[in-house]
């Protein structure tokens, strides 16, 4: 487990915010390593900080957690408004219960809805294609 800390620290401080996330749920699962909470709310904050939506998702979840019910709605309605479904999905049931406004649900599942278009839309399938296959080739 360490040399693959090391690699995922690495790939963190090389730009790759998947490497700290993965860092954060080795701490919070204690994978190898004690369980650290200030480590996971660390490495998932540095990823947070490079826009990794998962990790702000996390964020929300180590947030309600901890009772931080306004905070833990801040980072669930970033992640949703991303396009995170189960931040979405939190966020309606923090509505049902009051903790979000009608306004603030509202807002966050048309952002939601613009971002699941906007990453399902054709333009941005056939700039995949093309970068994958190059322009007009398919696979063989």
């Amino acid at each position: 487990m360490a040399k693959a800390i090391e690699l995922f620290e690495k790939a963190g401080e090389l730009g790759n915010p998947e490497g700290y996330f993965n860092l954060g749920i080795i701490y919070r699962n204690g994978d190898g390593v004690d369980v650290d909470p200030k480590k996971t709310r660390a490495y998932f904050e540095k990823s947070a900080c490079m826009e990794l939506i998962s990790a702000r998702f996390a964020l929300g979840l180590l947030e309600w957690k901890e009772g931080n019910i306004q905070r833990a709605i801040r980072h669930l309605s970033i992640a949703a408004k991303a396009g995170h479904k189960n931040a979405l999905d939190l966020l309606k049931e923090a509505f049902k219960v009051e903790y979000v406004t009608k306004d603030e649900f509202e807002e966050a599942l048309r952002a939601y809805h613009k971002s699941d278009t906007e990453r399902s839309s054709e333009n941005r399938t056939a700039a995949k294609t093309e970068n994958i296959w190059g322009k007009n080739q398919t696979p063989s």
